[in-house]
């Protein structure tokens, strides 16, 4: 009886001291987002998405959409999944779809500087910074083979666009 109590306490400090390991910010929310060159938005269930990625990967961390819609024919068939708060548009190529465009819909969603819907444009500037191009609808960021959009309307940002840059006419 005294070797199994000495058995099961011993177990209890090696499960006792992995539970106290890597404990470092406690607390704090954590995330890790690669920098891939591409913009990155992080969607309130933690999943971090490129333009570029893959659909079906997206597709099994974000779990089932709202609606998904289909357009064109086989090869240049697109989609776009609808969940809460944003749009995801794809492209094919080779047999798979990949992430051409993530749409912010409505104020519960923001980049990952924190720029919402409804937030004045000088607001994306003073966060962003000034090297952007007026695309004659809003403010547009270039990183690597990436977009971000800021469309305005009276001063206050209406829609929030991250796109792929691809050298296709399939959207253009």
């Amino acid at each position: 009886m005294k070797k199994a109590i000495a058995i099961f306490m011993f177990i209890l400090c090696i499960f006792g001291m992995v539970a106290c390991g890597g404990n470092e910010g406690a607390g704090e929310e954590t995330f890790e987002i690669t920098d891939n060159g591409l913009f990155a938005y992080r969607h309130t269930n933690g999943v971090v998405i490129h333009p570029h990625d893959s659909m079906r990967q997206i597709s099994e961390a974000m779990g089932e959409e709202k609606e998904c819609r289909e357009s064109g024919v086989d090869p240049d068939r697109t989609f776009t999944y609808i969940y809460d708060g944003l749009r995801i548009v794809t492209y094919p190529d080779k047999n798979a779809n990949y992430i051409y465009q993530i749409i912010l819909t409505d104020t519960t969603v923001s980049t990952l500087k924190g720029i919402k819907i409804g937030d004045p444009i000088e607001k994306v500037v003073e966060v962003y910074g000034d090297d952007f191009t007026y695309s004659g609808s809003g403010y547009k960021y270039t990183k690597g083979l990436s977009n971000l959009l800021f469309v305005y309307t009276n001063g206050l940002v209406s829609s929030i666009q991250y796109t792929a840059i691809i050298n296709d006419s399939l959207f253009e």
